[in-house]
Formats: C-alpha cells, sequence, structure tokens
C-alpha cells in the first residue's frame, strides 16, 4: 500500500485544481500507482470531488477556506513553506495520526512537498519513505527522492552537497494525459501559460512575441491589470505588444488554446525542474521555444533553445516551422501515463529490493 500525502491548500481534482502544478502531478501519481497495481490511498486537505481513488480528508472543507479561502484558478491561495505555520502543523499531526491507525508492514508513505513534510518522515523511522515527484527545493532526510528531470537531480544534489549518487533515486519526467490535448490547426499566436510573476519571464514572452511579430495569449493566475496592449501582473512585472490575457483555463478550453497555438514561450528566469506547460504544448503538437538551461536541456533541440533576444527570435522563426501530430505522438511516447507508470513500476520495484540483497540483487 502507498500512502499518497498530499497538500492542504487545493482540491484534489485534476481539472478544478489544473492550475496547481503540484496537485495535478498528484492526481496522476495517483492514477499510475494504480495503474502499475500499487494500492494507494491519498491524504489531503479538504474533500474529494471527482476522483476515484480512495481518499482520506485531512482538513474539512470550512478549515480549508479559513486557511486559505475560496479555491479559484484565477486567484490562487497564497501559502508559506513553514512547517511552523498552523496549517502545516495541523495537516501533518492529523496525517500522522492517520497513518498511525493505518499503517501495516511494508507499507510505503510517499511525499509531494517535500521537506514541509519532513515531520511525518522523523514519525515513521521503521517506514520506508518517498518523494515521488521532487520538482521543489527542499527535499526531506531520509527519504528516496524521484527526480522530475535530470538537471533538477543534479541541481538539488549540489545544493545539498551530495557528493557521490545515490542508487535508489530515479528521475521519471511529469506524465501527460493523452487525452488533455490535442493537435489543431494555428491560428497564428505565441502561447505563455503559467503564473504570471516576474520568474516565470512573462515580460520576456512579451519582448520575444513582439520582436518575432506574433500576437501573444496568456493565460495564468497573477493578473491585477489588463488593457489593449499591456498587462500588469500583481507583483508588478508589466507585459508590452499585442498581448491578451485569456484568465486561467482548463478542461476542453485549455485544450483548444493549445491546440491552436503557433509557438509556445516559456521563457523561465530560474533553472526549471519540469515546467509541466512546455511538455502540454509538446504533446499538442506545438514546438517550444525556452531558455537554454534546466529541463529544457533535456526536452528540447537545441536550435529551440535560446541566450539572448535575437536567438530566442530565431528560434520562433524556426519552431513555426515544425509544429505537427507528428511532434505530439513523440512527445508521448516519452510522457504519457502508460510511458511514466512504466518507469515507476521500475522504480518501485527497484526499491523492493532493498528488503532483499539491495545493491548485490
Amino acid at each position: 500500500m502507498i500512502h499518497l500525502i498530499g497538500l492542504p491548500h487545493t482540491p484534489f481534482d485534476d481539472v478544478q485544481a489544473s492550475s496547481c502544478a503540484f496537485t495535478a502531478k498528484a492526481v496522476r501519481l495517483a492514477k499510475m500507482f494504480q495503474m502499475i497495481g500499487r494500492d494507494t490511498t491519498v491524504y489531503w486537505g479538504g474533500s474529494v470531488t471527482s476522483i476515484d481513488i480512495p481518499f482520506v480528508s485531512v482538513l474539512s472543507d470550512s478549515e480549508q477556506q479559513r486557511y486559505f479561502g475560496v479555491y479559484s484558478n484565477d486567484n490562487l491561495p497564497q501559502i508559506s513553506w513553514d512547517w511552523n505555520i498552523p496549517y502545516w502543523q495541523t495537516f501533518n499531526m492529523r496525517v500522522i495520526q492517520h497513518l498511525k491507525r493505518n499503517l501495516r508492514p511494508g507499507d510505503t508513505i510517499a511525499l509531494v512537498g517535500g521537506a514541509i513534510h519532513q515531520q511525518i518522515v522523523d514519525a515513521f523511522p521503521g517506514y520506508r519513505c518517498i518523494e515521488p515527484g521532487v520538482g521543489y527545493e527542499g527535499i526531506c532526510n531520509n527519504t528516496f527522492a524521484c527526480f522530475e528531470s535530470y538537471a533538477w537531480m543534479h541541481n538539488r544534489y549540489g545544493a545539498y552537497g551530495i557528493g557521490d549518487g545515490r542508487a535508489f533515486d530515479a528521475v521519471i519526467p511529469n506524465a501527460i494525459d493523452p487525452n488533455d490535448f490535442e493537435h489543431g490547426e494555428s491560428h497564428g499566436y505565441a502561447l505563455f501559460v503559467g503564473r504570471l510573476i516576474q520568474r516565470k519571464g512573462p515580460n520576456v514572452a512579451g519582448e520575444i512575441a513582439t520582436r518575432a511579430g506574433l500576437p501573444l495569449k496568456m493565460a495564468g493566475a497573477g493578473v491585477g491589470y489588463s488593457e489593449p496592449g499591456k498587462i500588469v501582473a500583481t507583483d508588478g512585472t508589466t507585459i508590452f505588444g499585442d498581448v491578451e490575457h485569456v484568465g486561467s483555463v482548463t478542461g476542453e478550453v485549455r485544450k483548444a488554446l493549445y491546440a491552436h497555438a503557433e509557438v509556445m514561450l516559456v521563457p523561465t528566469l530560474y533553472i526549471g525542474p519540469w515546467e509541466g506547460v512546455h511538455a502540454e504544448a509538446l504533446a499538442s503538437g506545438v514546438q517550444v521555444v525556452a531558455p537554454d538551461y534546466g529541463v529544457f536541456t533535456e526536452t528540447i533541440e537545441p536550435q529551440f533553445r535560446y541566450r539572448t533576444l535575437g536567438g530566442a527570435v530565431e528560434a520562433v522563426n524556426r519552431a513555426r516551422s515544425v509544429r505537427s501530430p507528428v511532434l505530439r505522438e513523440r512527445t508521448l511516447k516519452r510522457y504519457s501515463l502508460e510511458k511514466c507508470a512504466s518507469m515507476y513500476e521500475e522504480w518501485l520495484g527497484r526499491l523492493d529490493l532493498l528488503d532483499g540483497a539491495g545493491w548485490y540483487s
């Protein structure tokens, strides 16, 4: 049995909470664990909505709303990653109480929030604890970690002073549900999807689209004000050009937005662990243009990566000619739910060797 420990602040729903990357990832993790025959129970804040997976509600809906307000894709809750804050204390302690009742010998505790869950790891020293989706900065002590990319694995090893490789860690990309995306005819716009915050580079996307002569559609939370030719994010980041904010999109609207884009711009300023929107674009047959660092060095060919604005515009011009259903098919072979589930099956099977001869199996 896998006990998947989640987050206190979002609904556990792959459509309603699709704007929260880690919630959407946790939903897919639970589905993949079940696909490979690993019984899974999810522990989450609030009540479950539409996912057919055994579920423990750690916070009531009223508690969740008192801490974080009513959830909205357009106005995501503010959360601090400090385990001393009351909602983390309450969440973690209640999870520990539930696990004391529910854990059985041989069970695995899987954590999606990283170091914020260290209390839970420390409470169960006799059990295997894993982090199945490390795309965050703070990893726990005494866990086995699965990173979203090799770039991020090495970044975190360096940050934590880990100088030797760890044989029972893994790298598995974020999975994509093929049914969530499709390929369509281009409607001639560049696309940016993500929170409109400075480190996501929305203003850089505006500069690239303007220089490339493309209108730019922008989707995501964090907009304070918009007018023709100008979008101002709540953190003050300002985007100029032929730009349009289309809100936070889900379901069929999101599918169509990706499907009809000419090119996807993902000008992330930080070292990207995975940046799920870029894989979603690729799964729509839309080529991505992104910086020459982080996960993009593993997922995007060099001719679509850049170091300067001029280089980005050249990459856009190349990207416009290669969007195709073939790109979608190639992407799904690498990142579909079935493909990633098989990779989790291999990793979890390797961890099971620790009950025997381990490295010497």
